[in-house]
């Protein structure tokens, strides 16, 4: 083959493949849904249910590089980020709104979650690093592509692998349980005893707490939670049950404080409490387990005579003192008629 056309074709495949190369997205986060792009907000940590917030953020303009002059970061196009409504366990997407960019260039951006108070939630303090690139064609620029990385890409020692697809929150909840035992010889299974259990949050709470009583699912809301005057988020849940049966409060947020108490105790029954009665739920690292448990008892007994002699004493000493009075006229009798 041609010297010349062999080089004309190895020339011409390498302009192909660097065409083809430039049309594909740096970062799986430039996702062409609705026009826009996205980045992914996720939820980490150990919990057993959801968590449902608001999340905000912060953008600023960071670097600019290959721009045509007069394009600095002061002036350069600025960036937006919505609000977005995200629930833990869920795909929740945060969509970029991006400007009309008039030069080619590498646009740089500083990205930040705003840190929120929601009960059980860590945040994401880190700062990110949005990466815009911007080519020239056909007299206008055009977005080629969106990265967002954990890294300052305008460093030359940061690398690829530095790029993330979005960034993640931590959200922990565990479980209370609450027992009931009934005690004494007179407490019977079929009587029920109310209780309530209240719990105590100085965050706002976006976890819906599920229990189950007598086979009946019920829910504290996250509408149910009032404030009160000293800031503090307050839920309660009055439940009836038997001894010997066990109520579970799932997706309770790490750090909340519960209370347990007995409103109606039956008749003649006396409660009583363990250490546990009061308490923070610290959830553990390990699903489905009980972060934290208490038992209420409730006693009912009397006491009970035992024993023939017991039982029978006063009729023993009736028919003693009878039998006495009886040998007395016996023998004064015997004596009588001796005389």
């Amino acid at each position: 083959m041609n010297v010349k056309l062999t080089k004309g074709l190895a020339a011409a495949a390498v302009s192909a493949a660097m065409m083809l190369g430039a049309a594909v997205p740096a970062l799986a986060v430039t996702l062409p849904n609705d026009n826009g792009y996205y980045l992914n907000k996720t939820y980490n940590g150990v919990s057993d249910g959801t968590v449902s917030e608001t999340l905000k953020f912060n953008v600023a303009n960071y670097k600019v590089t290959d721009a045509k002059s007069g394009v600095t970061a002061e002036n350069m196009p600025s960036v937006g980020i919505d609000d977005v409504s995200a629930t833990s366990g869920q795909d929740n997407k945060v969509k970029l709104t991006l400007p009309t960019y008039t030069s080619a260039g590498y646009y740089y951006y500083k990205v930040t979650e705003k840190s929120g108070d929601t009960a059980g939630v860590t945040y994401n303090d880190n700062t990110y690093f949005l990466k815009v690139t911007v080519s020239y064609a056909n007299r206008a620029a055009k977005v080629d592509s969106v990265s967002l990385w954990d890294a300052d890409p305008t460093v030359t020692t940061t690398t690829e692998d530095h790029k993330v697809a979005g960034f993640a929150n931590t959200y922990k909840s565990g479980t209370l349980e609450v027992k009931k035992v009934i005690a004494g010889n007179l407490a019977q299974d079929d009587e029920e005893f109310k209780i309530k259990v209240t719990f105590t949050s100085t965050k706002p709470v976006g976890s819906v707490v599920a229990y189950k009583v007598n086979g009946e699912d019920k829910t504290i809301a996250t509408n149910a939670w009032t404030k009160s005057d000293d800031g503090t988020y307050t839920a309660s849940a009055d439940i009836t049950v038997k001894g010997g049966s066990t109520v579970d409060f799932s997706n309770v947020p790490d750090g909340v404080k519960y209370n347990v108490d007995e409103t109606d105790s039956g008749d003649g029954y006396t409660a009583s409490y363990d250490d546990s009665k009061t308490g923070t739920l610290n959830a553990n690292d390990t699903k489905d387990d009980k972060d934290a448990t208490t038992t209420v008892t409730n006693t009912k007994e009397s006491k009970v005579d035992t024993g023939v002699l017991l039982n029978n004493a006063p009729y023993i000493a009736i028919l003693g003192g009878a039998a006495v009075v009886a040998i007395y006229f016996v023998n004064k009798r015997r004596h009588s008629d001796m005389d």
